[in-house]
Parts: structure tokens; sequence; C-alpha cells
């Protein structure tokens, strides 16, 4: 009796690629006996090796495949995500490797119902709740940490992406090419001061009489022009987006959003349930820039700050005057930046202090006429965050 003949698979797969630090563009998957080939418009993009692949399930109801590259040297790595199942049949077929074949069976049986290890990491995660009922907020904050490693890079940025377009969606961006290339180059100075970090930064500007300013997870910040305005020179704005760009480093922003959910997240942390925790991270990512940072939060952002501006070459007092100039501000009148970010004696004197200890750097004049500048927009309602001008992160 003949076997019925296998049908044939499909030459590749559609997905999404999330290149080092950078948002996803669609691609196809093309797998062979050695790795799994990205294309885009028929272009390759990067051909990543199994060797170097760890499997994920992501997405809700863990319907996406992902592929997830060994970091490098510098802690960059690539992702390649599919909602195609059938891609793991074609690489087994193609590459009988013991190792691939072990993280495919763990795969399957991460979607299996909740039984033995499982059970045992269920109830000990009831456990933690009623201890955290009881108040031990150190067990809290351990399972925030928890549940923030179950977040990997690219679906940070891709969140921080998400919650970007909903705010263009809603909100006009100025395009006036002086002002955005001033804002390209403090960007591009404030990365060259952080070093290497896995985001691709995108400094845009809203048409908002609102002094405020905020920065989604992956590298996604936004300054409203009010605030541009209110600013005597590109320094005090420089000290400004360093300040946010460390709240970003830090992942402040996904450890309030993950802190703010109900208790019920400790489970899917606990239970490495990372499509559940990133949907409520999504929703919660809502608020975000309304978000109120801790005093330990905005210490820590006001420190790598100061780091940073150092190594740019920017007046590390430009942040200091920007913000004796907001809390000299009272009534009705309180800038909505203080609401998030309060300018307190003792975070002045605290960035006084490290200026006092440290000297003033060398600082390299920027090129705008900030006076001219600063007051530019062109309004217009641009929805894709990373179609607007140039990326921050550009030599």
């Amino acid at each position: 009796m003949t076997a019925p003949a296998t049908a044939a698979r499909p030459a590749d797969y559609p997905g999404t690629c999330f290149p080092p630090g950078a948002a996803g563009k669609p691609c196809r998957l093309q797998p062979n006996d050695t790795g799994i080939t990205a294309s885009h418009d028929g272009a390759p993009l990067v051909h990543l090796h199994y060797r170097d692949l760890t499997l994920s399930r992501s997405g809700d109801n863990r319907r996406y495949i992902t592929f997830t590259e060994l970091p490098d040297a510098d802690g960059r790595f690539h992702t390649l995500v599919t909602p195609q199942k059938e891609i793991l049949d074609h690489i087994a077929e193609q590459y009988p490797s013991r190792h691939f074949h072990e993280q495919l069976a763990k795969l399957r049986q991460a979607n299996r119902r909740v039984t033995g290890p499982k059970l045992l990491g269920l109830l000990f995660a009831l456990g933690l709740l009623i201890l955290l009922g009881l108040g031990l907020r150190a067990l809290w904050h351990g399972a925030i940490d928890l549940a923030i490693e179950q977040l990997p890079t690219g679906i940070e940025i891709e969140l921080g992406r998400t919650q970007a377009q909903r705010i263009l969606n809603e909100t006009d961006v100025c395009t006036d090419e002086a002002l955005n290339a001033a804002m390209d180059e403090i960007g591009q100075r404030l990365t060259l001061g952080l070093g290497g970090t896995p985001y691709q930064w995108r400094v845009r500007v809203l048409d908002s009489p609102d002094i405020n300013a905020f920065a989604l997870p992956g590298g996604y910040v936004f300054v409203n022009r009010a605030l541009i305005a209110a600013t005597d020179d590109g320094h005090e704005l420089a000290g400004v987006l360093a300040h946010e760009f460390q709240h970003v480093v830090e992942r402040h922003g996904i450890r309030n959003a993950v802190a703010n959910v109900s208790l019920t997240l400790v489970l899917f942390a606990l239970l490495g349930d990372a499509d559940a925790l990133q949907a409520m991270v999504l929703n919660n990512l809502a608020s975000l820039a309304s978000m109120s940072f801790s005093r330990s939060q905005e210490t820590a952002a006001d420190l790598g700050a100061m780091h940073t501006l150092y190594r740019a070459e920017l007046d590390p007092m430009g942040l200091v005057r920007f913000m004796d100039k907001l809390s000299a501000q009272g009534g009705a009148a309180l800038p909505s930046i203080l609401s998030t970010h309060p300018a307190s004696n003792q975070r002045k004197g605290l960035l006084q202090a490290h200026v006092d200890a440290h000297g003033l750097p060398s600082v390299r004049p920027l090129r705008a006429d900030w006076s001219a500048v600063k007051t530019r927009c062109s309004p217009a309602r641009i929805a894709d965050p990373d179609s607007i001008g140039d990326d921050a992160s550009a030599p």
C-alpha cells in the first residue's frame, strides 16, 4: 500500500523582523538547513543560525512563534515572529538537532493545562498573593522584577510603538524641518552620551499647549511644543530629554505599568504566561503619559541624565535652570510636567551637588539658532511613529 504523499511546504512564511533596538517590519521567513533567512520586499535582511536561536510563544493566546537570537557582545539581537506554527515542523525536518527538538518539546508542553510543576507554581503564586496582602513589599517588588523579565526587549519596543501610535492618532506632530533638525541634533548627542542601548531613539514634538515631556518603552520620546517654547536654550531641553531617556533605559515606564495592574499579574509572571502579561501591560501603558514616577526613579533618572549630559558635552546646568524656571510657576498654571516630575528642592540640590563635585564639562555648542526654531511647528497628523523625520540614533 502506498503511503500518502506529504503536502508540499511553502518556501517561506509571513512574519515580522525586529532588528536590534528597532521597530519591527514585515518580512518573509525562509527556513533552510542552517537557519532562517528573513527578507523584506525580496531583499535579505538577516540570516540567523538555528544554534543561536531560542524558541518561545507570544501574542494573544500564545499564537505567535518567536525566534530570539542570542545577544552579541554589545547585547544586540534580532527577533523573528510569525503566526505560522507550521514553520516549526518545517524546521524540524531540515534541522534534526537535539537542542532544537528539546526546545520544541518545551514549547508544546507550555501550551498544555496546568499540572505537575506548573500546579506547584500556581500554589506558590497564590501563597505569594496572601503574603502580599499582609504587606510584604519586598516580595511584591521581586514579583514585579520577575514580570519585567518576561518581556523581551523586542516586545518592549513593540509595546512602546503601539502606544506611540495611539497618541499620534489623536495628536498632531510638529513637522517643521528646522525644529526637527534641532531635535535630531540633541537626540543624537544624547544617544552618543548614553553609549550602547538596545533602543533606536525617536524624539517627536507634539502640537500641544501643555508644558510636558514623556517617554514610552522602546525609545519613543515625546516633547510638547509648549515645553520647547518655554526653554531659553537647547541645553535646557537637552536636560529634560536626557532625564526622559533615562526613564526608558531604566525601564521605569514598563515597571510602573506592571505595578499598576492587578495582583493576578504575579500569576502570569510565575507561570511564564508572557502573552497575558504583555496584553495587560499594553492596556496599562495608555496612562503612561500622565503616570507619576517614584522619588527613587526620579533620582535615578536625574543622576543618569547628568552622566549622559557630561559625556555628550552638553551643559548639565540646563536641567537645573529649567527646573528652577518651572518650580517658580504656581497656582492653576502649574505645568503638567510637574505633576509627573515634581521639581523639589531635594532634586535640584542633588543636581547642583553633582555639578559642584564634578565641575562643569567642556560644553560643545548646539548648531540651531534656538530663538528662531523653538516656536516653530507646522502641525500635521502623522500616525506612524517611525515615519517622522530622522531617528535620534542616526550618526
